[in-house]
């Protein structure tokens, strides 16, 4: 059996059938297009997070990244994840979402502002960037100029990642105590 040539009229039914499909659905296939595209393939991934108490935070947060990550050549924006007036763990979808789409390979390298809006607690702190280190991803801090997988900056984050191991410890020391 020869394999069937697609005739205009096919074409045209597969055109009206994808105008039916909602903004969402659209969007979503043209990202995934985007990203596996042979434009992308050589190029880092890029990610941001911004975390802030009114939309203005981080929309401002957001525009400074992007306006940096728009001047590489190298690089391709690939999502802007954020949370707005969140500051427990659980509730920070926008911080959740971005984690597990870096662990599943889907970004490079993550840009953030502020150590400090990554995460307040030194503890999840060292938890994700371990998590983040070991699968290859970078996490940039745009105002301390620090980089996750760069050498020279991992010595700080280790000690960073010391400090909250012992913090951890002295709090679970201190609730056995009660």
């Amino acid at each position: 059996m020869k394999n069937k040539e697609i005739t205009p009229a096919v074409y045209m039914r597969t055109e009206a059938q994808l105008s039916e499909k909602s903004f969402v659905e659209q969007r979503t296939e043209f990202n995934e297009a985007l990203v596996s595209s042979n434009s992308v393939i050589n190029k880092k991934r890029i990610a941001i997070y911004a975390r802030g108490i009114t939309d203005e935070s981080v929309n401002r947060q957001t525009e400074l990244l992007q306006s940096d990550i728009a001047a590489m050549e190298s690089a391709v924006l690939v999502g802007v994840y954020y949370d707005i007036g969140s500051k427990k763990q659980k509730k920070r979808c926008g911080f959740l979402k971005i984690i597990s789409d870096s662990l599943a390979g889907k970004i490079d390298e993550i840009q953030i502002t502020k150590i400090r809006r990554f995460t307040q607690s030194r503890y999840y702190f060292g938890v994700y960037i371990r998590k983040l280190t070991k699968a290859g991803v970078n996490v940039h801090f745009d105002n301390e100029g620090l980089d996750t997988l760069n050498p020279k900056h991992q010595v700080f984050l280790a000690l960073m990642d010391k400090a909250a191991k012992e913090a951890s410890e002295k709090q679970i020391n201190k609730v056995k105590s009660l």
